[in-house]
């Protein structure tokens, strides 16, 4: 067993097929088969169900996934204190964003970040930010820059960085949109709204509403701070997105800010990584960069 099997078993493991995987790890289909077929003999146990159409894992290979990913937690590990010991730092870091928050924080951090480790190689993976989270838990990345939630999940650790305001646009050019009362605040009963599908912002938008015991009338709901500044830009209705995309919107001319009271709270944005790899030299090498770089 080595660990070229191990990583052949994960990426089997996580996309339950063998054509994705075998270009994950950058190998031929028949020679991905092989290595797992070779773990398969050392264990005496099949690990996955397979035939033309399916893929899944067979109970012993559920029990065998938990194992292989400690495995390659600890093998990386290893060699980054090992790599550090004799020179600089060295390994991959994998990192998470969502594209503003590449375009934004990440412009910050990664250029001393790369300036002071050149050695790491940095895997950038970029998606909407309510998906930040999940990466982290399912080992897509080793860390990702994300909102924070009001509570973490288990087995999750952050460091913050910043925090952004939580701002209500409206289109420019659409009159009838947002609908206002007689006192010039905007009628939430009355007026399109555009949600995010899930998020942090969504949870601090569900509470306000109810605090002020509004029921809002939603429009749409869309996966990505983006798409809602897409679509009211647009004139589909009103929405709230945080203040550091707005100001990064190439669609920011065609929008307006309305004054809302109260205000939304504001939420702080980390960057979040398994607490088991804490201890990760090269995560929290970028952990200290970035904070750094938010502090000094």
């Amino acid at each position: 067993m080595d660990s070229m099997d191990l990583q052949s078993f994960m990426a089997v493991a996580t996309t339950l097929h063998f054509g994705k995987a075998a270009r994950l790890v950058h190998l031929s289909p028949s020679a991905l088969t092989r290595s797992i077929q070779r773990l398969e003999q050392e264990l005496n146990h099949e690990l996955f169900f397979r035939d033309r159409r399916h893929v899944s894992l067979t109970p012993a290979g559920n029990r065998f996934l938990s194992f292989a990913q400690r495995t390659l937690d600890e093998w990386a590990q290893c060699r980054a204190i090992l790599d550090a010991g004799e020179d600089e730092l060295s390994g991959k870091l994998s990192i998470y964003s969502s594209v503003t928050a590449a375009h934004t924080i990440l412009q910050d951090v990664l250029r001393p970040f790369r300036n002071q480790y050149p050695k790491v190689h940095v895997h950038l993976l970029t998606g909407t930010v309510a998906d930040a989270i999940l990466r982290i838990q399912d080992k897509t990345a080793d860390c990702a820059v994300a909102a924070m939630p009001q509570k973490l999940p288990a087995g999750v650790g952050i460091i913050p960085l910043t925090t952004t305001s939580l701002e209500c646009i409206a289109p420019i050019g659409f009159d009838n949109i947002p609908v206002y009362q007689a006192n010039g605040a905007v009628d939430f009963a009355q007026t399109p709204l555009i949600m995010p599908d899930k998020d942090v912002s969504r949870n601090q938008q569900t509470h306000w509403f109810k605090s002020k015991h509004i029921r809002p009338v939603v429009y749409a709901e869309v996966a990505g701070n983006e798409a809602i500044i897409a679509m009211v830009s647009l004139g589909f209705g009103i929405g709230f997105v945080p203040g550091i995309v707005l100001n990064q919107s190439p669609l920011k001319n065609r929008i307006q800010v309305i004054n809302v009271s109260p205000p939304l709270n504001p939420y702080a944005i980390g960057v979040v990584f398994r607490e088991k790899r804490r201890n990760d030299p090269v995560i929290m090498a970028f952990c200290n960069v970035a904070r750094n770089c938010f502090t000094s």
